[in-house]
């Protein structure tokens, strides 16, 4: 075994628990049950900014996958933020560009991930079993896809190819989109878990997908013929 890990930095970020923490090269973020986003520099180890819009608590953040200095945060508020690092203000506040709601739905935003195709739109899922797809130049969400047993949506995330779109609930299923569609149909579903999925992760090639669930399990799945 190597040598023990030892702790670098340890600091208070939020008042409540930290729901998420995201890297990118130039900094990193957490989010918080306290509605509450963070940005920190990597090297001098202090805030850069601070984002307090969302009126509860934040259920995901997103570095942008083309630009890094723009930074997508989403809320159980139901709203989706996109805010510009590069045109901050004096007081370090994010400068914030655009704004999405989910104002026909009726569960929460709980999960967020980004297409790698078309108009990198931002893929958010919900609690009542709908998977949201926003561009950045519409307030509301340009196409939109469902569970079939409209459960909820706990994640969701893009293959590294750009083609798959994989979605975990609270029913334990795995749903996988294809993404070369328009709209994206369902090209399968498979339930492994005895409870909910949590997480769920792709391999770096694609070709496999792992899910957690509260049944304390791990399943590893195949998406290739």
């Amino acid at each position: 075994a190597g040598p023990a890990a030892r702790q670098l930095w340890q600091f208070s970020a939020h008042k409540g628990g930290v729901v998420e923490v995201v890297m990118a090269v130039e900094y990193f973020c957490t989010a918080g049950e306290d509605g509450v986003v963070r940005v920190w520099s990597h090297g001098a180890r202090e805030q850069l900014f601070q984002i307090h819009e969302h009126k509860k608590e934040v259920a995901a953040v997103v570095v942008d996958l083309t630009t890094e200095h723009l930074l997508h945060t989403v809320g159980r508020d139901r709203g989706v933020f996109t805010y510009d690092l590069h045109r901050s203000e004096v007081a370090r506040t994010a400068k914030k560009v655009t704004y999405h709601l989910d104002e026909k739905g009726s569960g929460e935003l709980l999960g967020a991930s980004q297409r790698k195709d078309r108009e990198r739109e931002l893929v958010v899922c919900t609690g009542d079993g709908r998977v949201l797809f926003f561009d950045i130049d519409y307030c509301g969400p340009v196409a939109t896809v469902a569970d079939p047993a409209r459960s909820r949506i706990n994640t969701v995330s893009v293959s590294p190819s750009g083609t798959l779109l994989a979605c975990g609930t609270s029913m334990g299923t795995m749903l996988l989109f294809s993404l070369q569609s328009d709209p994206p149909v369902l090209q399968g579903q498979a339930s492994c878990h005895s409870g909910e999925i949590l997480g769920l992760s792709w391999s770096p090639d694609g070709r496999q997908l792992v899910t957690c669930g509260a049944d304390c399990g791990m399943c590893v799945w195949n998406c290739y013929s």
